[in-house]
């Protein structure tokens, strides 16, 4: 995993589940500091079936952009298309108009985490914090992959691709 300010933050945080107790988010922190515009590139050895996100700590000023294979994922058209799912999870966040995850209000307490499923083969996945005054907290965020061999028919067979599994 590379950053494009040079340094990976590794956290670990307890977000609050919706219907009461909690759970560990486990991974890294983007956009952590000044400036808070920052980029995690995960790079995988082989290409992988798919991933899922898990992210708390977003506030008003940040918003956070997808790409995968170093293309911009709009994430309405892809939740329109059925490759992405979103659960807000009571978290505040929301897909914005330009397609990436947004927040309605500051920092909740007690932080809840909410869950992006990508249903997209890739080889890389990047994740971008964005903050449009340059501060910001940054945001939290756990990665599941679904190292699933991707599925390619033979030629002039069908076949459909490995989807998320939920491992």
């Amino acid at each position: 995993m590379t950053s494009n300010t040079g340094g990976v933050f590794e956290n670990n945080f307890t977000a609050s589940l919706p219907g009461g107790g909690a759970e560990i988010i486990n991974g890294y922190q983007v956009g952590k500091g000044i400036p808070s515009n920052e980029i995690h590139t995960h790079t995988f050895g082989n290409e992988i079936g798919g991933v899922q996100i898990r992210t708390t700590g977003l506030n008003t000023m940040e918003t956070l952009v997808l790409s995968i294979n170093g293309q911009e994922v709009d994430l309405n058209q892809a939740i329109a298309d059925g490759s992405v799912s979103f659960d807000p999870g009571g978290s505040g966040y929301f897909i914005d108009s330009n397609g990436h995850l947004a927040a309605s209000v500051d920092i909740f307490t007690p932080m809840i985490s909410s869950v992006i499923t990508i249903n997209i083969p890739m080889s890389s996945l990047s994740i971008e914090n964005v903050s449009s005054n340059g501060f910001g907290n940054g945001t939290l965020y756990e990665l599941s992959l679904d190292t699933t061999p991707v599925y390619i028919p033979a030629p002039g067979g069908g076949g459909q691709p490995f989807r998320w599994r939920g491992r």
